[in-house]
């Protein structure tokens, strides 16, 4: 079988951060026949087990029910990259152990990388060094693989879990070429300073250096101009946790200044690549609250 070009798809996915060990089910929105106009009904959908131990695929399942939540934790969305193969009968399929088989190749000879970042503090302070960057470099094997965000303004050593990744495991049962993306909890991180909300930042989220960035104290008013604020201004314009917080900001006339406050949310992209070849596809974790009709 000739392959002409390798996609890999989706082009974008969209995560959800969670505490809770396991990831969400799949499901779908169905109509209620009885109540067409009524609200959807959640129906659990085909989802693949993965083995913690191994990486492989093992079953697939439909739940009876959805949980959203397990033991009061949100249980995050981990979407699935997979890689397919365009034939010389022009038909789009899954890549598989066989197919690479039939060209002398093996599950070795795909490669995966996963670049992402979280930008929000960036946005604001256009300060490159408050760019928060992790990159797994070429994958080898199908363990976890964390993604360990560093940033140029972080207390020297720390670092913000962005979530992890791992190249799935083919098997015989399910030979497909995947990777599989799992956000981070979900957890606000701060500045080494001492005056915070200890409940909020306990001392191993203290990872910003307020000694080195500006996010701490950062002033909207101060920091931009008319035209700045007119590009990069939010609705409301302090959308960050802001000193006071007694209060809203509009009460203040949208007087901010920051805590120094970010999260561990990220977008990025992955690549998949075999010798002269590259695919890539985009990726977004964040608190994404909206049902998913697939995961």
């Amino acid at each position: 079988m000739t392959i002409s070009e390798i996609r890999l798809l989706p082009t974008l996915a969209i995560a959800r951060v969670g505490s809770a060990a396991l990831p969400l089910d799949n499901y779908m929105l169905e109509e209620d026949p009885q109540h067409p106009l009524g609200y959807r009904r959640i129906t659990g959908a085909p989802t693949l087990i993965v083995d913690d131990a191994t990486g492989k695929i093992t079953e697939t399942k439909i739940p009876e029910t959805v949980q959203f939540k397990s033991e009061a934790r949100v249980r995050p969305v981990a979407p699935f990259f997979e890689a397919f193969a365009l034939t010389e009968y022009g038909r789009l399929e899954p890549l598989t152990l066989s197919m690479l088989q039939q060209h002398g190749l093996g599950a070795k000879d795909v490669q995966w990388r996963v670049k992402v970042q979280n930008r929000k503090v960036y946005r604001r302070t256009r300060e490159p060094g408050d760019i928060v960057r992790a990159d797994t470099d070429w994958l080898e094997g199908h363990a976890q693989q964390p993604l360990a965000g560093h940033c140029e303004n972080f207390v020297d050593g720390k670092t913000i879990p962005l979530g992890q990744v791992r190249y799935i495991c083919p098997n015989k049962n399910f030979p497909e070429i995947r990777l599989r993306f799992t956000p981070a909890q979900g957890l606000i991180y701060g500045p080494n300073v001492a005056e915070r909300d200890h409940l909020v930042i306990p001392d191993e989220r203290a990872v910003y250096d307020a000694g080195k960035g500006k996010w701490r104290g950062w002033d909207i008013d101060t920091a931009m101009n008319a035209d700045e604020k007119a590009v990069r201004e939010t609705a409301p314009p302090s959308l960050f946790a802001i000193t006071p917080h007694q209060a809203p900001p509009w009460l203040h006339g949208d007087k901010a200044v920051s805590r120094g406050y970010l999260d561990d949310t990220c977008d990025g992209f992955v690549h998949l690549q075999r010798p002269h070849l590259r695919r890539t596809a985009g990726l977004c974790a964040g608190f994404d609250h909206r049902p998913h009709p697939r995961r």
